[in-house]
């Protein structure tokens, strides 16, 4: 019965392996994909950018100077990243939100500095920062707000992404919910964009993290929160 135990456990523990290096090879895939060709890009927004300045219209120039940011984030560097660059880029995204917006959608950010150098997987938070805007806010005519909170509690770290929009309806509420619970992927043809998102950062985590970890919703009326919980690994100093 040991014994038998032991290799259903290599067993499992081999097949998350390779559901980790097949997430990892479909993501660098991905990557390969939407490069085109960004030199070509990085030099058409620095024209863009260029341009701008020229016709005095900073905000333009700015949303130029973030989006090459933005991609060139998003391609390059480890998979694992300081959870300070993470929120460095998601600053970035917001204030091109703020200005598509008009000012409809404003932005906080309370980050407690001994989460700073956790690491963790690169762009887990963007996706969810724009379910919040794009289909919880996108309705509102002023007022929108989203706040971006991180917490740590010894090994955990909890980043939790708040908006006053619409939020979920019970039903949807209780499917994600349920569907978050599973331990294998709900991703289908027939999925919406937001279950698409929250269900990709959800297996991403729970991939390289394990299943004790992952993502967790909570939605009322002007108020939805999505809290990724992940470990609390730090960088090493040399």
């Amino acid at each position: 019965d040991r014994i038998s135990s032991l290799n259903q456990r290599d067993i499992e523990s081999q097949a998350r392996i390779y559901e980790m290096e097949l997430n990892k090879k479909q993501t660098q895939i991905y990557a390969y994909q939407s490069q085109i060709n960004p030199h070509f890009l990085y030099n058409m927004l620095q024209c863009m950018r260029g341009i701008s300045l020229m016709h005095d219209i900073p905000e333009v120039a700015q949303i130029c100077t973030n989006m090459a940011d933005l991609f060139r984030y998003s391609i390059k560097g480890a998979f694992l990243v300081p959870l300070e660059n993470e929120l460095n880029i998601i600053d970035k995204y917001l204030y091109m939100i703020e200005v598509r917006f008009q000012g409809r959608i404003t932005y906080k950010l309370e980050v407690s500095e001994n989460t700073k150098d956790c690491l963790i997987p690169k762009m887990i938070l963007q996706p969810i920062v724009e379910n919040s805007i794009f289909h919880g806010l996108d309705e509102i005519e002023e007022g929108g707000i989203v706040t971006i909170k991180t917490t740590r509690s010894e090994d955990d770290l909890y980043i939790t992404v708040t908006d006053n929009g619409v939020g979920f309806s019970k039903e949807k509420l209780y499917d994600l919910t349920r569907k978050l619970e599973e331990e294998i992927t709900f991703i289908n043809n027939s999925s919406s964009e937001t279950s698409d998102n929250i269900g990709v950062i959800n297996n991403k985590i729970r991939l390289y993290e394990g299943n004790n970890y992952g993502l967790s919703i909570n939605s009322i009326p002007n108020h939805t929160s999505v809290t990724l919980h992940l470990n609390a690994k730090q960088q090493t100093t040399t």
